[in-house]
């Protein structure tokens, strides 16, 4: 468990662990200190069976999952948050399947809400909304014969519209990555890839890493496969002081993890993402706003557009708010577009940062340095 200033949460994460039915000589829990200054350590020391590592400043997530894993003793390391509590039988799930299936390269759980009324505020309830599906991911689907563009298009409208329907899935679902405190692999083949690549920490952002590990392990194993554990559920525990729940904070995550995410891209020679709605949105407001200089009337429908196309394009939150019974998720296709358009803004960002970095034929001090080391690929370093 990597946490930095986790004070307010890491008690209740802690005891949650604790607490499994997972025989106790048979897991171990160690919290990696990233540098905290808060009373983290304090609240750990209380609990004197957890393990404690300590770094020696502020380091970011994946140094502090290398500490982890360097101090491991066990056959599957299993990725957890301070800000995140585990149902009792959690562990138990999870060891099941491995036992059960086939070759697997990781496994992860499912996100629920803890309890009714837990989470609280428009931006909160979008990240538990988003939060309690098992994630199928973005892949390429479809036949080898139609264009990639194509297969990653019809997988995310795919994804999305299976969002929410966990009841007719399988036991164990595969997906194509794992993220965070939802992660666990076995520890034989992280140690064999290295393990995390601390250039793809991208500060108080975080997520690039998960991404990129994910990545690699799948090239080194191809015949190994990424699930799901429906059964194996853990759960937010909001700190009502978290930034996350601004949507200010939420949004400028993605813009801020961009020369990261493009970074992974261009290192592993992958294409980045394309979320095709917010620019057709744009497109189509663009359109409106040309075409009134000849039809004047045509700018009446301006606000139409601007309320009526985010629910098209997001259906599938409409679908949700139906059968959840839920209106709330009919305001959640505003929040998609924004985030998937920070996304599309921190890359175009990301691209001209790397861009900067490897033209430039100017000698660089330690701190420009540490930057391209950020963003430039590892055989270019």
């Amino acid at each position: 468990m990597p946490v930095y200033n986790g004070e307010a949460t890491i008690g209740r994460a802690l005891d949650s662990l604790l607490a499994q039915d997972y025989p106790q000589d048979r897991y171990e829990i160690i919290v990696v200190n990233d540098g905290s200054t808060d009373e983290t350590f304090k609240v750990v020391a209380e609990r004197p069976a957890v393990r404690y590592v300590e770094l020696p400043r502020n380091m970011g997530i994946p140094s502090a999952q290398n500490a982890g894993l360097e101090a491991a003793r066990g056959e599957i390391f299993a990725a957890f948050n301070d800000d995140c509590q585990a149902a009792s039988d959690y562990l138990t799930e999870i060891a099941a399947a491995y036992l059960q299936l086939d070759k697997p390269l990781g496994v992860g759980g499912l996100i629920v809400k803890q309890r009714s009324g837990k989470v609280t505020g428009v931006t909160a309830n979008y990240i538990e909304a988003i939060g309690t599906v098992t994630n199928q991911g973005v892949g390429d689907a479809g036949p080898s014969f139609v264009p990639a563009v194509a297969r990653r298009f019809f997988s995310y409208l795919r994804s999305n519209y299976s969002a929410g329907q966990e009841d007719k899935l399988e036991d164990y679902p595969e997906v194509v990555e794992l993220y965070g405190s939802n992660a666990s692999f076995p520890i034989a083949k992280l140690r064999q890839i290295g393990g995390w690549d601390t250039s793809m920490a991208a500060p108080a952002v975080g997520g690039i890493e998960d991404r990129d590990v994910c990545f690699r392990l799948r090239q080194r194993f191809p015949d190994h496969r990424y699930y799901n554990a429906r059964r194996a559920n853990l759960m937010f525990d909001q700190d009502p002081r978290d930034s996350a729940a601004s949507i200010k904070s939420y949004l400028l995550r993605p813009y801020r993890r961009g020369p990261f995410n493009y970074a992974f891209h261009v290192k592993n020679g992958l294409t980045p993402p394309l979320f095709p709605f917010p620019p057709l949105m744009l497109l189509i407001l663009l359109a409106d706003i040309a075409l009134a200089d000849q039809w004047p009337a045509l700018i009446a429908f301006l606000p139409a557009l601007v309320l009526l196309l985010p629910q098209l394009c997001y259906g599938w939150w409409v679908k949700r708010a139906v059968a959840d019974r839920r209106p709330l998720c009919l305001l959640f296709p505003y929040f998609q577009a924004a985030e998937e358009t920070m996304v599309l803004v921190g890359l175009v960002k990301g691209s001209f940062t790397y861009r900067r970095m490897t033209s430039s034929p100017r000698p660089v001090g330690p701190p420009a340095q540490e930057k391209m080391a950020a963003v430039l690929p590892e055989g270019r370093r």
